[in-house]
């Protein structure tokens, strides 16, 4: 938090993903809580802006479990502005939430009714996204205190601000809660430090952020079907840090692209198109391997560094297979490096995160690009100067009889697993 702004901030806190700040404002009550949590995200603000997207009854139940996992019960009262296709970062909503208070059930929970306000901006070229709270009062949303035994809490300036950062690709986010919890804690009969742990728990939360993103990530496109998994047998080594694989590092599939990486490269996401946790490599989870419909895009706009690692395969042997992606995209001794690969059996099925596909829209089928010279071609007009991207197999049209076969072993491996 910097100095030119009107509040005089003062660090509480500091960790490796979050700073939490204190500080009191001169133009409010004594009493009236005044947080700020920091952190820098990898994100877009697209990525984030969406994230907190409440207008529906499934986005609003993704944000709660998201940052707010205290909250009992909401509902959106009013849609004053939805996101449109000019606007699809800006929304206006008034809600009705509670939220459980620390202590067990010796403070009585909050609930509050607000105004939320959430648009995109430009500050200094620097783009930005923001979500402004607010409370209001209404007629249709009374004080519940009689009826439920809940204390309407109110809040002043709070909600969260997304601005692009120094470094390239990334966010500084800010959380500002500003509150008056009113009861007992107004009155001097609460402990503050016992509603202040409530909002330091609540400000750290969004120091989780970066999961949700992640999770977002991986449920953009399909999962891998289990006849698309690399042969284990292939894979000597993890395809990510290429440690050996023994009795303690253990294989696994990634759900999304099919490689052969080890639980250190892993972990188990919850993704909106699964019941239950799926697993799913660090490369995926960082957005590095793009879903194989906007392979060619994705591949055309990506650096080297950040290339789909099956991409970058040369042929079908267990040694190349092995080689860790950061060593085969710099290897200037590579017989391979800038030469379009010509080989057409390979001795594995590719993953379908590597197949590169494109859709006609003149047509009502997916069409590959056949024949080794605009084979070559198309591979050729992948390449990040002279470094090409290859794929040992052509790409898969739906009358090709490559598309139908199964891989019954891996499949069966999968499930019983």
């Amino acid at each position: 938090m910097d100095a030119t702004g009107p509040l005089q901030w003062t660090l509480e806190s500091a960790s490796t993903d979050i700073n939490i700040y204190i500080s009191n404002d001169p133009t409010l009550p004594s009493h009236v809580l005044c947080y700020a949590g920091v952190v820098e995200v990898k994100a877009s603000v697209d990525e984030v802006a969406a994230l907190f997207q409440t207008h529906t009854t499934d986005l609003y139940k993704e944000f709660r479990r998201r940052f707010a996992s205290d909250l009992l019960d909401g509902h959106n009262l009013y849609t004053l502005a939805r996101p449109t296709e000019t606007h699809p970062l800006k929304a206006v909503n008034i809600k009705w939430t509670v939220n459980e208070m620390p202590g067990g059930g010796l403070l009585s929970n909050r609930d509050w009714c607000f105004l939320e306000s959430m648009y995109e901006f430009d500050q200094n070229g620097r783009r930005g996204w923001v979500r402004a709270v607010y409370s209001t009062e209404l007629r249709c949303c009374p004080d519940l205190q009689a009826s439920l035994g809940v204390v309407r809490g109110t809040f002043f300036r709070s909600g969260h601000v997304f601005v692009e950062s120094d470094r390239p690709g990334y966010l500084r986010g800010t959380l500002l809660f500003q509150a008056n919890m009113n009861g007992g804690f107004q009155k001097g009969l609460i402990p503050s430090w016992v509603v202040k742990a409530g909002v330091r728990r609540r400000i750290r939360g969004i120091s989780d952020i970066h999961t949700f993103l992640r999770e977002s990530r991986l449920s953009q496109g399909p999962l891998v079907g289990a006849w698309d998994f690399v042969d284990k047998a292939t894979r000597q080594r993890c395809y990510l840090c290429s440690k050996k694989f023994g009795p303690l590092l253990r294989k696994a599939w990634c759900r999304k692209c099919g490689e052969v990486v080890c639980h250190s490269c892993s972990s188990k996401w919850t993704l909106s198109m699964s019941d239950t946790p799926v697993r799913a490599c660090s490369a995926c989870a960082l957005g590095l391997v793009a879903p194989h419909t906007f392979a060619m895009d994705a591949v055309k706009s990506a650096p080297a560094a950040m290339v789909a690692p099956h991409l970058l395969r040369r042929d079908g042997s267990t040694d190349a297979g092995d080689k860790p992606l950061r060593q085969t995209i710099g290897d200037p001794t590579d017989p391979h490096r800038g030469v379009p690969s010509t080989h057409s059996q390979p001795t594995y099925r590719q993953p379908l995160a590597s197949r590169i596909e494109f859709y006609d829209i003149g047509s009502q089928h997916k069409r590959g690009i056949s024949g080794k010279k605009q084979h070559q071609q198309l591979l050729q007009s992948v390449g990040f100067e002279d470094d090409a991207v290859y794929s040992t197999q052509g790409p898969i049209m739906l009358a090709d009889a490559r598309f139908h076969e199964r891989d019954h072993t891996a499949r069966d491996d999968f499930w019983n697993s």
